[in-house]
């Protein structure tokens, strides 16, 4: 079932994966690894379930859950995105006013994903890599160079969604944020991406730990009497949702460092 009642949008992108036949410049895709249907066939679980898409075991959490917001708000953008690089390794963006994301040639040749489908690999490690313009992406998760490598921050996942789909940042209170807030985002129908302190967040009371941040989206969020309980869509697993509780609002607020809320824009 599509989320944010953007039905009509995801029959438009299928549609579009339906008639999908790569435009290759060369004589062959750009990712030779990955045969035409296992692309198409995944890319079209990412439109149909957005929720199941995963970062896996890459630290590319910042990346997977903007992708989960596109999927969501935008699923033709991303389609075209998807095949643009799947065919040529670039995608040429149709305004000025943003780069071409450009994947590097040791992904193209890259066999393992690391549990990555293909079209997650695809998207994932290219973007990646583009905003690590100097460094790219070494596809080694769990090593110390990819784990600096996997790190993104707030602004660049402003400047993705904004800047290469028809996507716009509500006004938020990003640190000053309270539950009400959280709350009158969430019955709006905008997407709430949150940064968070994970460690708190799976251990209310915890101590911040520089090293362990994460992004997720928060779906649901409700309070009785002094307990919060907030569901999030977490892009470390395929599950559909994950419910946290925390005993009061002071641990929720220590483990919610700032929000994002995101909507199509008209």
């Amino acid at each position: 079932m599509m989320e944010n009642g953007n039905r009509v949008a995801q029959v438009q992108a299928l549609n579009l994966l339906n008639k999908f036949s790569p435009k290759c410049n060369g004589l062959e895709v750009a990712f030779p690894g990955i045969s035409v249907e296992e692309f198409k066939d995944s890319l079209i679980k990412m439109i149909e379930n957005p929720s199941e898409i995963t970062q896996s075991s890459h630290p590319i959490c910042g990346i997977t859950t903007a992708l989960k917001v596109v999927a969501i708000l935008d699923p033709v953008a991303l389609v075209k995105m998807a095949a643009q690089l799947f065919a040529n390794g670039v995608y040429q963006p149709k305004s000025f006013l943003v780069s071409k994301i450009k994947t590097s040639k040791s992904l193209t040749v890259e066999q393992e994903r690391f549990g990555l489908s293909p079209a997650e690999f695809v998207l994932q490690t290219s973007i990646k890599a583009f905003y690590n313009p100097i460094t790219g992406y070494a596809n080694k998760p769990k090593t110390v160079l990819n784990n600096w490598q996997g790190i993104t921050m707030p602004y660049q996942i402003k400047q993705f969604l904004t800047g290469y789909f028809r996507i716009q940042l509500i006004p938020a209170k990003t640190f000053l944020h309270s539950i009400r807030d959280i709350q009158k985002h969430l019955s709006s129908g905008n997407q709430i991406i949150a940064w968070t302190s994970w460690n708190q967040f799976k251990n209310p009371g915890g101590k911040f730990k520089i090293t362990q941040q994460h992004y997720v989206l928060i779906k649901e969020l409700k309070q009785v009497d002094k307990k919060i309980y907030l569901t999030i869509d977490n892009p470390k697993n395929r599950k559909q949702t994950e419910e946290f509780i925390f005993p009061d609002d002071k641990s929720f607020y220590k483990a919610i460092i700032g929000i994002y809320p995101f909507v199509k824009r008209k």
